[in-house]
């Protein structure tokens, strides 16, 4: 069979479809060919006694090279006024569409915002004065099917890395927008960019990792052998000399970075008696690292930490999640797949509160229709836990007790937000870009 763009587009539009069906079971895949993997049975969440909510004290962020900023996507207690006022809007000649459910994250390095548009544009904004240094049309053929693209910038050289979904990296200087190199794959880019240093890495849809040095191709890695993968911005970290790489199916892997050896695998279990979003048992929320402590989660049911530095597993406990957790002092902070947001002792993975938000809202005049209500976060900002909603709304929840505080109508978000400089900038899913101060 011939692969054409046509093709390859609704091959990739049948299988989003079938994979967005809601609580549907899981599908068999090909095991994972080396290392043994071990694995662990994770344990119902249990409540923690005597444990009091602490958070890091509110800090200062300069620009988001990748997801807070960080090379572990830790994001902080970030330094942004919760008064918000808008003082930039201009549209990005995009938007959410059956063809495109998400929008490629925008970055910010010490003067510049990047945006990656769906139609291979790329354009550079001053994040002062909000005036276009440029904007040029990068990718001369759109890719036809609903897959993420990824950019990433270098904070201390002048390279910007993107992929648009299709089997191209490019480098753009960041001054100008020229193109000063590119590699061409056999199949296409999946999720996101890591850069860190001079070592680049991106996943394919072959479950191949690429390390590259320098520009130059230093490994590939496959990493097992699945039948359906789903459409993610999950992007491989770079701590130390390791890299966690998300894989399929439930599976992680952790790698030398050096040369691509692997040094542990671990498979988070799906939970049968909890919400699931997609078909199979991808991890689809960005792992993080705190303190040589890996915390990863599973959509579809385990939530589960490690120790980076002997490779061995602290806890885990049945919660499963699409959105990235955080951790800020000794909690970590999450919203599950049932839209419940949790507290837990990051040390045990113990319980110390729970808030339910609401799932469904009923739209339409005369013939009522039940949504359900998606959420982005949570993100911690001047003290207080932040939630984005799919119908409209920001929310406000105190983090010491997992009160409500308030919410307030707020644009549908089409990418990850970005808090920097005492400034809230974010991709709506219309495709505009605002900045709020």
């Amino acid at each position: 069979m011939k692969f054409t763009l046509n093709n390859i587009k609704l091959f990739f539009i049948s299988v989003f479809i079938l994979l967005s069906v809601f609580a549907c079971s899981d599908k068999d895949v090909k095991p994972f060919n080396g290392k043994k993997i071990d694995i662990y049975i994770s344990s119902k969440p249990v409540v923690s006694k005597n444990f009091n909510v602490k958070i890091d004290e509110v800090v200062g962020n300069s620009f988001w090279a990748q997801k807070g900023g960080y090379d572990t996507h830790s994001i902080p207690n970030i330094n942004t006024m919760l008064s918000l006022k808008e003082i930039f809007s201009k549209s990005t000649d995009q938007g959410i569409s059956n063809e495109y459910f998400r929008l490629a994250n925008p970055v910010v390095d010490r003067n510049n915002i990047y945006i990656l548009s769906t139609n291979g544009t790329v354009i550079s904004i001053n994040k002062s004065s909000f005036i276009i240094n440029w904007k040029k049309k990068i990718f001369k053929d759109q890719i036809n099917f609903p897959n993420l693209g990824s950019i990433v910038v270098q904070i201390n050289n002048d390279d910007l890395y993107l992929h648009n979904g299709g089997n191209l990296i490019l480098a753009v200087n960041k001054n100008n927008g020229k193109v000063n190199w590119k590699y061409q794959n056999d199949v296409p880019f999946r999720g996101n960019i890591t850069i860190r240093d001079n070592y680049l890495l991106a996943n394919d849809y072959n479950n191949k990792l690429l390390a590259f040095f320098n520009k130059k191709l230093k490994w590939k890695k496959k990493l097992g052998q699945s039948d359906s993968v789903i459409f993610t911005n999950i992007r491989p970290i770079i701590h130390k000399n390791k890299i966690i790489n998300p894989a399929f199916n439930g599976l992680f892997h952790i790698l030398n970075l050096q040369d691509g050896k692997l040094l542990f695998s671990d498979y988070l279990q799906p939970n049968k008696n909890t919400a699931k979003i997609f078909r199979n048992n991808d991890i689809i929320a960005n792992p993080i690292i705190l303190d040589d402590k890996l915390y990863i989660i599973s959509h579809s049911g385990t939530l589960a930490s490690y120790d980076l530095n002997n490779l061995k597993f602290r806890w885990s406990v049945q919660i499963g999640g699409s959105n990235t957790p955080i951790i800020s002092g000794n909690s970590l902070f999450l919203m599950d797949n049932s839209n419940v947001l949790y507290s837990l002792n990051a040390e045990n993975g113990k319980i110390k509160w729970m808030s339910q938000f609401d799932k469904n809202v009923e739209e339409g005049f005369y013939f009522k229709n039940l949504r359900k209500i998606n959420f982005e976060g949570p993100f911690l900002i001047d003290g207080k836990l932040i939630l984005f909603s799919n119908n409209g709304y920001l929310y406000l929840i105190n983090p010491l007790n997992g009160e409500f505080i308030k919410s307030t109508e707020f644009d549908i978000l089409g990418s990850d937000p970005i808090f920097v400089e005492n400034k809230l900038i974010i991709l709506t899913s219309d495709g505009e870009l605002k900045v709020y101060k």
